[in-house]
């Protein structure tokens, strides 16, 4: 019943219509840009952005301005192109299902932020590829990489990214069964969004709170913590945006991207049910 509510919750927060709505309007600003845009890193920047939002919608179009990011970062020894396009292809494949090639993309990404000592950007990418191994059936390596994200996230004060990392691992033992290892870890990613006053990501980790607590049997806490989420939803005027969820389609627990991706086919999560 976990996967259930947590679908459920997300279903009633957020407004699909206006999501997709958004994302024409910025995908056809976005068109214009590159049009008229030189050979440069601008047009990387553009082209990957491009790529995230049709991600959502269609896949062709994304891989295409993906690629085209790609050749142009090369050209130009454009090394933070290169990084974002190879973690972008990874996230990409890794909503196929294709896990082999999502890896293959996400090691790429690692190799060239190694080789140009750009440690504090693992965490995003580490965090990625807990999010991989997890929807992959591999709980022990997922543990493993959200635990590597969290380490370097603190290490370079990345709050936010820690927070985020911590609502992951936390949703990890959830599936896995530990519901205590779960509660330690959700309530350590609240009290980081809490510190940096992160309302939105205060509101996505009561939901998950609630699901837990709900799975604890403790009612109470399930339902002030669904409330506040809402709340928070409705204060900021916000429908949940897609592009901070992703759903495994084993379970349907939903968790949280590290650098906003545009959810894959909200329907693909529906249907589970």
């Amino acid at each position: 019943m976990l996967h259930r509510i947590t679908t459920l919750c997300m279903m009633f927060c957020f407004s699909l219509s206006q999501v997709e709505a958004q994302q024409n309007k910025r995908i056809d600003s976005l068109e214009k840009k590159i049009a008229n845009a030189l050979p440069d890193t601008n047009k990387v920047n553009l082209l990957v952005d491009l790529a995230i939002q049709y991600s959502a919608t269609d896949s062709a179009k994304a891989i295409k301005n993906i690629a085209n990011a790609l050749t142009l970062s090369n050209q130009l020894n454009y090394v933070n192109g290169q990084i974002d396009a190879y973690n972008n292809l990874g996230i990409f494949y890794m909503n196929f299902y294709n896990m082999e090639k999502a890896l293959s993309y996400f090691k790429e990404t690692e190799a060239l932020q190694k080789k140009y000592k750009k440690e504090a950007m693992l965490t995003k990418l580490y965090s990625n590829m807990g999010n991989l191994y997890s929807d992959w059936n591999k709980s022990a390596e997922a543990i493993a990489y959200y635990n590597k994200a969290i380490e370097i996230g603190l290490k370079y004060n990345n709050k936010k990214s820690a927070g985020i990392v911590y609502n992951n691992l936390g949703t990890e033992y959830i599936q896995s069964g530990n519901l205590l290892k779960a509660t330690e870890y959700l309530l350590k990613g609240i009290a980081i969004r809490e510190e940096i006053n992160d309302q939105k990501g205060i509101a996505n980790m009561s939901m998950n709170l609630s699901v837990l607590y709900k799975e604890l049997e403790k009612y109470n806490d399930a339902i002030t913590y669904g409330n506040n989420a809402i709340a928070i939803y409705k204060s900021l005027e916000l429908p949940i945006e897609a592009g901070r969820w992703r759903c495994n389609r084993r379970t349907g627990i939903c968790k949280l991207w590290t650098d906003c991706q545009p959810a894959k086919k909200l329907s693909a999560g529906r249907k589970i049910f």
